[in-house]
């Protein structure tokens, strides 16, 4: 079973997984997908990470991390490769 938690690290209930998976992205980046993608300031971008967890609690998290850093293709094919990695752990 898959649970999408978008502020899992904010709950405080990780523990409650046998694994989390972080799709993580650096900081400049993620406030430029904002900016752009959503039409924030970089301000607001800024202020709205603030009010989240920070990337360093989210990776601490982590079992696996999904870089998001490049191209919508190189997300899939990550997401692919972490899939049949789950699959393979639980065919065993």
């Amino acid at each position: 079973m898959v649970h999408d938690v978008p502020l899992l690290t904010e709950s405080r209930r990780a523990d409650g997984f046998d694994l989390v998976i972080v799709v993580d992205v650096p900081t400049e980046l993620q406030v430029e997908r904002l900016v752009g993608q959503r039409g924030m300031t970089p301000d607001q971008a800024r202020a709205r990470m603030a009010a989240q967890a920070s990337r360093d609690q989210r990776l601490a998290i982590a079992g696996v991390v999904i870089d998001n850093s490049g191209s919508l293709d190189d997300l899939d094919r990550r997401v692919a490769e972490v899939w049949a990695d789950l699959q393979r752990r639980a065919a065993r």
